[in-house]
């Protein structure tokens, strides 16, 4: 069968089909050529870029091997499926950008329950690090967000301190690029309120036994 369209990633191939996605992960080659491709990236030695794919790859197998080992839901991720060569079979959602463009949703609410489920992840003892919910998140078939990355995530809490200190999702892809400006003062605002390191102390890996 073959794939409605085929988009991707550093890290990944992502074949699209009716009801599922098929990610494969890409070589250490192929991941160079990708950044190459990137404006920022033109005055770059091969040496520099090289480490830079390297790092992509590590960054993707440790964040998959922490959400198998958290003991998250995995339906939060989209039900993976773990296949051999490293190839990852998830369920095909509407991701957010996309609905962001549906007169079927409420935006700010959808927006708001993304945010709310960066704290999901955090009951469970791990983050998203991108902060790129319009196009990391999705809404499945029961209509609940999920996360189609599974490439991005983390379990180093000081990391993730520093972030909320930060408040790093203001500058990240998502909020400059993606969300109109009427939509992103109450966005930032909602995200200020929730993601705080109050919320983070109070429920971090509250769902697990650790």
């Amino acid at each position: 069968m073959k794939p409605e369209f085929i988009t991707g990633d550093w890290q990944v191939r992502v074949e699209v089909y009716k009801d599922y996605v098929l990610k494969i992960p890409k070589t250490v080659s192929e991941i160079m050529q990708q950044i190459k491709q990137s404006d920022w990236t033109k005055k770059f030695t091969d040496k520099k870029i090289k480490i830079m794919a390297n790092d992509s790859l590590a960054k993707h197998h440790k964040s998959v091997d922490i959400i198998k080992r958290s003991g998250v839901p995995l339906s939060l991720f989209a039900d993976p499926e773990w296949l051999d060569k490293d190839m990852i079979k998830q369920k095909r959602v509407l991701i957010i950008n996309d609905a962001l463009k549906n007169k079927n949703y409420s935006n700010i609410e959808i927006l708001k329950e993304c945010i709310d489920s960066y704290v999901d992840l955090w009951t469970y003892g791990l983050f998203d690090t991108s902060w790129n919910f319009t196009l990391n998140n999705g809404i499945n078939k029961d209509g609940n967000i999920v996360f189609v990355d599974v490439g991005e995530c983390s379990d180093n809490i000081k990391e993730l301190q520093l972030m909320l200190q930060e408040q790093s999702w203001k500058t990240a892809y998502s909020m400059r690029q993606d969300i109109g400006e009427s939509l992103q003062k109450s966005l930032l605002a909602y995200a200020k309120k929730i993601l705080t390191l109050e919320n983070l102390k109070q429920v971090w890996k509250s769902k697990t036994n650790a």
